[in-house]
């Protein structure tokens, strides 16, 4: 599992398949799904969303990139779906989320 994590995480900004990822582990792509589930805990969107989340909320904080910027550099293609995940995960939009940690300075989890 370890060179798929570490394929994730040094490609977030890039599409990545499940294909892809079963191919680098030389399993089939049913058998790599529910044996990632198994492994992480989560399935392979959720924990691409998560590391891709994680590095948006490191460039609100450190970086004087637009929202939209923020979207694509993170692998988000869309900004309002980016909007919509960044909400889901962290229970504010991302504007808010800078905007709290500007005035602040502590990190929502």
């Amino acid at each position: 599992m370890k060179p798929a994590l570490d394929y994730i995480e040094s490609r977030f900004a890039h599409s990545i398949s499940l294909k892809e990822l079963s191919t680098l582990s030389n399993i089939s792509p049913f058998y790599f799904s529910r044996y990632f589930k198994k492994a992480t805990g989560v399935t392979l969107t959720g924990y691409i969303h998560s590391t891709r989340i994680n590095k948006a909320k490191q460039m609100l904080i450190s970086e004087p990139f637009t929202i939209t910027e923020i979207a694509e550099k993170t692998g988000f293609c869309d900004v309002h779906y980016f909007g919509r995940v960044f909400r889901a995960w962290t229970g504010v939009a991302p504007t808010t989320y800078r905007n709290e940690i500007a005035r602040h300075g502590t990190e929502r989890q």
